[in-house]
């Protein structure tokens, strides 16, 4: 796979794996919240995204598991 990460969700979202690339881009930025945010008060926005973001995050994995057993 070549490109930037950005390429690579816009891909995804052309084969429609994922509804929105924006919204993985947004759970990446959020990711990295997670690993680098160390102000307290900042943990309950970073939750709120957590929320927001795991039932995208759980039906990309549904769509990706049904695209690969259709490419094996």
């Amino acid at each position: 796979m070549d490109g930037s990460i950005i390429d690579s969700f816009n891909r995804a979202e052309k084969r429609q794996l994922i509804d929105s690339a924006e919204d993985f881009i947004n759970i990446r930025d959020t990711r990295n919240d997670i690993a680098h945010e160390y102000v307290p008060e900042a943990l309950l926005n970073i939750f709120r995204d957590v929320i927001k973001y795991t039932p995208i995050l759980l039906q990309a994995c549904e769509k990706a598991l049904i695209y690969a057993k259709t490419k094996s």
